[in-house]
């Protein structure tokens, strides 16, 4: 800013230079002023510019990642209108949307995968269902577990009949079968098969 003039108006000469003094000032603010308010345009063409492609970046880039779609129907008219406040209240909404949309994928990715997880679990005991325990000759469901068998194997004891002196040749006992004579386990002539398992004799 020039320096405001003075004088002593006593003096017609003085006015008159004086006068003409501060009209120079006055223009020379004029003319100031005016590439001040061209600068400060220029500055917020550029900031509205900056907004506008923001938002038009953030519309695109949001197709199909909203909760709600309408949000981004008025942030595309806020970019068109280039009106600034509602381009700022319009992106905080999509961007809302967009947080919303990516929370709600993640609980639904979680549950599918508990879900996927439980069905394998389930699967997997279902293909080893039916198992059965052996314990001491008594057959126990195991829980649907894969069947495990103890160390002690199953026995079958023929029932207790008078003992029969041993023969040393094989009689006819008109079924084809040869003759077994009768042991510790088995105390009666069984005729038939018979096996010696670890854990005991087998007749059949």
């Amino acid at each position: 800013m020039p320096e405001t003039v003075k004088c002593d108006a006593s003096k017609t000469v003085d006015l008159d230079a004086t006068a003409t003094k501060a009209g120079k000032a006055a223009k020379m603010v004029k003319t100031d002023t005016a590439a001040l308010k061209s600068a400060v345009k220029a500055v917020e063409t550029s900031k509205l510019d900056k907004t506008v492609a923001d938002a038009d970046a953030l519309y695109k880039a949001t197709d199909g990642k909203v909760a709600d779609n309408k949000t981004r129907e008025e942030l595309a008219k806020a970019v068109k209108s280039r009106d600034a406040g509602a381009i700022v209240k319009a992106m905080k909404s999509v961007n809302g949307s967009k947080a919303a949309k990516e929370k709600a994928d993640a609980e639904a990715k979680a549950k599918t995968e508990q879900e996927a997880a439980a069905q394998a679990q389930a699967a997997q005991s279902t293909s080893n269902g039916g198992g059965m325990a052996w314990t001491g000759g008594n057959t126990q469901a195991n829980g649907g577990g894969a069947s495990q068998r103890t160390a002690q194997t199953p026995t079958y004891q023929a029932p207790q009949q008078t003992q029969q002196p041993a023969q040393t040749q094989q009689p006819s006992n008109g079924g084809g079968q040869p003759y077994i004579p009768p042991t510790a386990s088995c105390t009666a002539p069984i005729t038939g098969a018979c096996s010696t398992p670890p854990g005991g004799e087998v007749w059949w």
